[in-house]
């Protein structure tokens, strides 16, 4: 076999071409075919691995909600549970205590009865503001009321729960689609991090994913390049 080849391997063999011509050129064009295919199955496979991944992410990130949504729930039932016999308790305590202040002066009833309208016009915060103050959405706020079964969730995806009911992060690419949510359970106001790829920090701490975290007024929540000031109210 010559080391030389005149030809190229789009060019057609004709009568002038050597022996030695025609079969590099058949070696040249087979080698051509042969890297083609082996791209086009690479290519294949590589598109294969991406989508699996993406449907293991998407899996994953359904089963910690169905998880956590059965953690919460639990607790909730075991929390109103509680509750009721505390009412009850409380009930019959008030009816007994009636029972002992009737012969006492009407100034002292007058006292009681002020002191419990007091404790009842107490009412707990229902809305989380999120301020953003840091990233690309610096500025913006957010009014957040999540219920014992209706979160709000946080993340990179522009679906309608995060538009209507979350915060929807599209521009920061570091956040992952569903990077976290908050939570309402037992009165009080909680995030998690929903297994996050980059993770979520609270007061510059790095969480757990999939655990429920307490917050309260003033603290910090970061997720990818978005820094979140809380505040809870009551509206």
């Amino acid at each position: 076999m010559i080391s030389d080849f005149p030809y190229s391997v789009e060019d057609e063999p004709t009568d002038e071409w050597k022996v030695e011509h025609v079969l590099q050129w058949w070696l040249l064009r087979a080698h051509a075919e042969s890297d083609a295919e082996y791209d086009k199955i690479v290519k294949g496979l590589s598109q294969q691995l991406e989508q699996g991944k993406k449907e293991l992410w998407d899996a994953h990130e359904q089963v910690s909600e169905i998880l956590n949504n059965d953690t919460i729930n639990s607790d909730t039932e075991n929390y109103e549970s509680s509750n009721n016999n505390m009412d009850t308790e409380n009930e019959n305590t008030q009816n007994t205590s009636g029972k002992d202040d009737e012969t006492k002066p009407d100034a002292s009833v007058s006292s009681k009865l002020g002191s419990s309208t007091t404790s009842q016009t107490t009412t707990k915060p229902n809305t989380i503001r999120v301020d953003i103050i840091s990233g690309e959405y610096v500025g913006q706020s957010f009014d957040l009321k999540p219920q014992s079964r209706n979160h709000c969730w946080v993340g990179r995806s522009q679906g309608k729960k995060f538009r209507d009911k979350g915060i929807s992060l599209p521009k920061d690419l570091e956040v992952s689609t569903s990077h976290g949510r908050f939570e309402y359970a037992r009165g009080k106001f909680f995030y998690m991090d929903a297994a996050s790829t980059n993770g979520s920090r609270i007061q510059d701490m790095e969480i757990d994913p999939n655990v429920s975290h307490e917050i309260r007024t003033g603290m910090e929540i970061t997720v990818g390049q978005t820094i979140m000031r809380i505040t809870l109210l009551t509206t």
